[in-house]
């Protein structure tokens, strides 16, 4: 699974097939891997940005990228990009399921899928129903397990909607640092200034710099709370030498802005770990999603009450999407060698031991259903020399989108 980035264009917008994406090579490659892994992005649309003389003209255009992540037959890992094209309005689930159909078509793959991974966008939603039902008409191919395991949600995009709701908790602290911020860097003179206050402080660690954050972006207010603390005592001279400046914090809202930064800084390391693209990230998934929720059941009980507030609301969002955590993340887990139903079990008990029990269990019968249901099909009858399975009948993919066009639309 993978998560498509948004990409900016500062030049006319084109179209690119397939053909002009990869090689023959390529194509052999991809309809030969074991086991595919498709993901199909409906990019953030580009921004196509025209300037003549002072007038500014801002153009969005919709983009859709196709991903395919797969392992051949020695079980090395491949990411191909299949097309990045134009996709043109209206945007709407049928379109949004014809275009990846037809992406899936054209390169003679759609009788592979496994699932579709998508961000939490109402038209999404209906969107991977109606590929779904197009997919089942085929007379060949059927989705595992009847389609049950054929919506994965973003992970990453999912964190990001949980912590935004948290930061919905307003802050005098967080205001603050953020216009403090804003000050320094409104002008030339006052980053002078701020110079020499840090120079006449001293012991800041400068390799920083002052961040301002992106309000779409939850790891970026971290980032800016972060470089805020490290410049206090700047901050606090600054107050000393320029009388314009009107957004000192006293102690209590540095306090209270450290403890947001200690709250939030887990969240930021598991983002990273789950937001990786050179390394499979499915197995450690399931054990993220399990420590973000123990971390939010500890920060309820917090003593202070912002935080307090902040964890209460991302479990809300939490239980929202994830109450019940994906089976495939599970399946992942146990897949892994170091993982195996231990670590499912070990998460289960630590979150709810009267629950634990019921859960595993679950697990461990859609494990034995799949296994079946591959077997039925002949999957692991014909080994290679090497190991390998060769000749393989019944193969997946995944599937991941994004669209900026869909954000008035995003679930709440």
């Amino acid at each position: 699974m993978s998560a498509s980035q948004s990409h900016k264009s500062k030049s006319k917008a084109t179209n690119v097939s397939s053909n002009d994406l990869a090689k023959c090579d390529d194509r052999t490659l991809i309809k030969s891997g074991m086991v595919p892994s498709l993901a199909a992005g409906i990019v953030q649309e580009a921004e196509d940005v025209q300037v003549d003389d002072e007038l500014k003209a801002k153009r969005s255009r919709g983009y859709i990228c196709l991903t395919a992540h797969f392992v051949d037959e020695r079980w090395k890992l491949y990411s191909k990009i299949l097309s990045f094209c134009k996709m043109k309005p209206p945007h709407s689930r049928i379109e949004l399921a014809r275009k990846v159909h037809e992406c899936l078509t054209d390169w003679g793959i759609e009788n592979r899928i496994f699932s579709i991974t998508l961000d939490n966008a109402s038209a999404n939603d209906n969107m991977q129903d109606i590929l779904k039902e197009r997919l089942s008409l085929q007379d060949d191919f059927k989705l595992v397990s009847n389609g049950e395991f054929f919506h994965v949600r973003c992970c990453a995009h999912i964190l990001n909607l949980i912590v935004q709701e948290g930061l919905k908790v307003t802050s005098s602290a967080l205001h603050k640092i953020r216009e403090s911020i804003k000050f320094v860097k409104a002008s030339e003179a006052r980053s002078i200034l701020f110079k020499q206050c840090v120079e006449q402080v001293g012991s800041i660690d400068t390799s920083m710099g002052l961040r301002l954050d992106v309000p779409t972006r939850w790891n970026s207010t971290y980032t800016m709370l972060e470089s805020g603390i490290e410049y206090r005592r700047a901050f606090t001279h600054i107050a000393i030498n320029d009388t314009n400046y009107k957004f000192s914090l006293t102690n209590d809202e540095w306090a209270r802005a450290d403890a947001m930064c200690s709250f939030l800084r887990p969240f930021e390391k598991i983002i990273r770990l789950i937001s990786g693209s050179s390394y499979p990230i499915s197995n450690s998934c399931f054990m993220q999603i399990s420590k973000i929720e123990m971390l939010l059941d500890a920060n309820m009980k917090s003593p202070d009450l912002v935080i307090q507030e902040m964890a209460r609301k991302m479990k809300q969002k939490f239980d929202k999407y994830w109450n019940k955590y994906s089976v495939i993340l599970a399946l992942a887990v146990v897949f892994n060698p170091r993982g195996k139903f231990y670590i499912i079990q070990y998460c289960y008990t630590k979150i709810d031991p009267f629950t634990c029990h019921e859960k595993v269990a679950n697990i461990k019968s859609k494990l034995i259903f799949m296994f079946n249901e591959y077997s039925s099909m002949g999957t692991f009858t014909n080994l290679g020399v090497d190991g390998a399975a060769s000749g393989s009948s019944y193969k997946a993919l995944t599937v991941t989108t994004h669209h900026s066009a869909l954000a008035s639309s995003v679930s709440t």
